[in-house]
């Protein structure tokens, strides 16, 4: 079979016999998935990125673990025979291609394995490497009410893909990549052996797949960490003049405990003016609202900055609608609050853990002659706090020579969604009067890159080239990037997103083989193009070569102006 197969790839212009060598290599291997030509138009002959185009031997569609190790194995034992493993086609630089080899679709496995397990009190989802991200939404979300913790942006990508990679959103300040939530993997290994690994199981596989880009083994199942999913997200967008300003409060905010700060974080770079693609339009998130730039200070530079971010929050009546949340209909929350307050807090005996919950001691006094206690003593003490704020978790009475004591020993309030996100707005340094805000469902918010890919699509430019480029810039050179990239080399843009945010070190496992840059808060960069064919294709790939004179890292530990795989979406 192997003699075979290597007169194939040594003599593959015989396109007559393909059909016949299709099916003796699907016998011999015995397969429960199928085998396809290798074509120049299909699937396997293409990426994202748009920039290659290689004809492989033979498209694999598995139909599980068993037929991806029979694949692997029979290439192992070849001196020239490529595989490939090929999530959902978003690699940028033909990293899925194998030209005259084997191209594994690993989305032909996706609805394999599907389960959701409760162990020790956590949750999780068992799903297979060809999964897309945007399926494990939907399913945990609509049945179970529980959702992975890291994403990223764009949900049409395998999770053995972005695992491959790192997987990096704007939660990953806070849980860490998807790398960090993971506990367990299936791995077909460079030998063709169906592994299972984890921190405590042949671990050095396990940390060397995650973030390894496939080179030791591919990635057939995943167990990953779940936490219970809130209903609604209000998304935030707000615009600074000066990058230190914008720094500042983008690390002030990654840098806070969990509770303290908001759930979501990223932020981008457009141009000072009103490009629709690069500009002004780019910002605002409800479509009926406009850029006000007379709110621009007129020392601004070429480029504003963007912080993005958004707050979880359950909302009980209207589970997952998308209507933002009117002052009347807050009005009558806090009424529903209020009233449970006055009942002692009996509706409520944990406090509601979507909103901002601040834990206090104190105590509180009531002179009452009769020794009895006072019958609004509940909502006495809430208005001794502060107005608006509500639930009492535990409440202890106590009578002292006549007077009556209430020892709130365990006081808990709460700050409703749109208070709490004022109060942390309250300490942004943004320019006033440059704030977007609207309110979602999570889903909704989840799959908004979906959405814009919809739009992308019906003007063309989705299915063009995408020269993309995708950084890790240490905290001590991004002034400097800023300087020599944004306000310099591309002060008129990219053609699409020119994303920049901070990340937290100690948030990844250095067990993993993704390199990362020295410090404990560093930014990702990623300057995601969209062009058409021609000479601006060219330019914008020469572009990424040009190696400045900045000694930034990427991913993989070389000079940051080299081109490399796309880090924050999936790559396979």
């Amino acid at each position: 079979m192997i003699a075979y197969l290597g007169r194939i790839v040594h003599d593959n212009d015989a396109e007559s016999k393909l059909d016949d060598d299709v099916s003796s290599i699907s016998k011999s291997l015995d397969l429960q998935g199928s085998i396809e030509n290798g074509d120049v138009s299909s699937l396997a002959s293409k990426d994202f990125g748009g920039l290659y185009s290689v004809k492989p031997l033979f498209l694999i569609k598995p139909s599980g673990a068993e037929d991806i190790s029979r694949v692997v194995k029979l290439a192992s034992r070849t001196s020239n025979l490529t595989v490939a493993a090929r999530g959902n086609g978003h690699s940028i630089n033909g990293q899925a291609m194998a030209e005259g080899g084997l191209v594994i679709d690993m989305c032909s496995t996706e609805k394999n394995h599907f389960e959701f397990l409760p162990i020790n009190g956590s949750h999780y989802i068992d799903v297979s490497g060809g999964a897309l991200w945007e399926d494990v939404l939907t399913r945990c979300v609509s049945r179970y009410g529980y959702a992975p913790r890291s994403w990223t942006d764009y949900l049409s990508l395998t999770v053995g893909g972005t695992l491959s990679n790192a997987g990096v959103s704007g939660q990953a300040f806070r849980y860490g990549p998807q790398t960090s939530n993971v506990t367990e993997l299936e791995v077909v290994t460079g030998k063709g052996e169906i592994t299972v690994c984890s921190e405590t199981l042949n671990s050095e596989l396990f940390f060397g797949v995650l973030g390894g880009l496939g080179q030791f083994g591919i990635i057939t199942r995943a167990r990953i960490k779940l936490q219970q999913a809130p209903d609604m997200v209000r998304w935030i967008r707000v615009v600074y003049s000066e990058f230190e300003e914008f720094t500042r409060d983008a690390e002030f905010l990654v840098t806070q405990k969990e509770g303290e700060s908001f759930d979501y974080v990223e932020g981008f770079v457009f141009c000072n003016n009103d490009d629709p693609f690069n500009g002004w339009p780019s910002v605002p998130l409800d479509p009926g609202h406009e850029f006000n730039p007379t709110h621009i200070s007129q020392t601004a530079g070429s480029v504003l900055y963007c912080l993005e971010v958004a707050f979880h929050y359950r909302n009980s009546d209207h589970p997952t609608v998308d209507t933002p949340d009117s002052e009347k209909e807050c009005q009558k929350k806090i009424s529903e609050h209020s009233r449970a307050v006055s009942d002692g807090g009996r509706r409520y005996s944990t406090p509601p853990s979507d909103f901002l919950t601040f834990k206090i001691k104190f105590w509180v006094a009531f002179w009452s002659p009769t020794g009895t206690v006072p019958e609004m003593a509940p909502n006495t003490a809430i208005a001794i706090i502060y107005h608006g704020i509500y639930v009492i978790h535990e409440c202890q009475y106590g009578l002292n020579n006549g007077m009556t004591i209430l020892s709130l020993t365990s006081f808990y309030f709460t700050v409703f969604p749109m208070q709490a996100v004022n109060g942390l707005l309250g300490r942004l340094r943004f320019v006033e009067g440059l704030k977007s805000q609207v309110d979602v469902s999570y889903t909704k918010f989840l799959l908004r890159v979906n959405r814009a890919e919809e739009q992308v699509k019906a003007n063309g430019t989705w299915d063009g080239p995408h020269p993309w480029l995708n950084l890790f810039v240490s905290k001590s050179d991004v002034v400097n990037f800023d300087r020599t990239v944004f306000k310099t080399m591309l002060k008129d843009g990219v053609g699409g997103p020119m994303l920049i945010y901070p990340l937290l070190r100690s948030k990844w496992d250095d067990r993993t083989s993704v390199v990362l840059p020295e410090g404990e808060i560093f930014y990702i960069v990623a300057l995601l193009r969209f062009v058409p064919n021609g000479p601006s294709v060219e330019k914008s790939v020469a572009q990424n070569l040009i190696p400045p004179s900045l000694p930034i890292k990427r991913g993989l530990g070389t000079t940051f102006w080299e081109s490399m795989v796309k880090i924050c979406g999936e790559e396979g």
